[in-house]
């Protein structure tokens, strides 16, 4: 996906190389890695699990980052955005809702296939859809922040 808003500049992609390696070696692949709206903005990030252990390589991902990033003369900036007139990163997760053994309910086939009905994934949606319509001021407040809502608009969702 290196190819995502044109390629990577070789000097930025040696360190996200070697931040992709440091955190690897720690047990945290990191994937996607391509470049972002923003001047010099790239991104990369862990593959899915659970939030407590996500949480957990987020911080020590963003610790690798900087470090790497002083090696080369660069620096990594996580603030949602950074520069007034420049779109940002935003600093953002992404959510799935899965069973225990694992089958993803926001993918129809692997709904149908786990339940051997078609029509299980059309109440599953239903039911988030009216779950984040009733609640959706609480889901706001637990993962937007004033200098997230800035980053919103151009490229960003």
């Amino acid at each position: 996906c290196d190819h995502y808003m044109g390629p990577l500049n070789q000097h930025a992609l040696a360190a996200i190389r070697e931040m992709q390696a440091e955190a690897f070696k720690l047990g945290t692949p990191l994937r996607p890695r391509h470049r972002e709206v923003a001047p010099g903005q790239y991104e990369m990030a862990p593959y899915f699990g659970h939030a407590p252990e996500q949480i957990d390589q987020n911080l020590v991902v963003m610790q690798i980052c900087e470090e790497v990033a002083g090696r080369y003369g660069l620096t990594c900036l996580f603030q949602e955005k950074p520069f007034a007139g420049i779109n940002g990163s935003g600093k953002h997760n992404n959510w799935s809702i899965s069973t225990k053994e694992g089958v993803n309910l926001l993918n129809a086939n692997q709904v149908t296939k786990a339940t051997g009905n078609k029509d299980v994934f059309p109440v599953i949606m239903t039911a988030i859809v009216a779950a984040v319509d009733k609640h959706g001021d609480l889901m706001r407040c637990s993962v937007a922040s004033p200098g997230n809502d800035f980053r919103l608009g151009a490229m960003e969702a």
